[in-house]
């Protein structure tokens, strides 16, 4: 691929992400998060090097594999990933104080941040970041009680 080419790719690129980007709702280090310009009930979550790639796709195999059991509803739905994984629509979650959020969560969830859970449309908690999952600890409906991080 040589300069103009790439010049082309980029300004393509920039082009196609000005369209169906809204507002910036946050960033981690690997990915950043905006609001799905057609759907203000979706989320994408644009991976910004290879690790966060890797966690786009790893968070839509993880909701296709559970998309049909009974443990989905501690998930937020993913609607697609990029065949790359540079991109990844999800359902959009709100965040309330952390005050309000349960003592306790599933035993596969690991990281046990705030800004990883909240509340969906249909007011259920759900983890919205669940790439770091052990789902390899297998699915059961044991909880545990968790001391939340980033309590302000």
């Amino acid at each position: 691929m040589g300069i103009s080419q790439f010049e082309n790719y980029v300004t393509d690129l920039t082009d196609f992400e000005a369209l169906i980007l809204g507002k910036k709702l946050g960033f981690g280090i690997h990915r950043d998060v905006y609001e799905f310009y057609f759907d203000d009930t979706k989320v994408i979550k644009i991976a910004n090097c290879l690790r966060g790639r890797a966690n786009n796709q790893i968070e839509y195999r993880i909701w296709d594999d559970l998309c049909n059991s009974k443990y989905k509803k501690h998930f937020a739905q993913c609607f697609g990933v990029s065949p790359n994984g540079k991109y990844l629509i999800q359902e959009k979650i709100k965040f309330k104080d952390a005050k309000k959020y349960p003592k306790k969560v599933p035993h596969f969830f690991s990281d046990i941040k705030v800004d990883n859970y909240g509340w969906n449309n249909k007011g259920k908690f759900v983890c919205c970041d669940y790439s770091l999952t052990v789902i390899t600890n297998g699915m059961t409906d044991k909880m545990k009680t968790v001391k939340w991080e980033n309590l302000d």
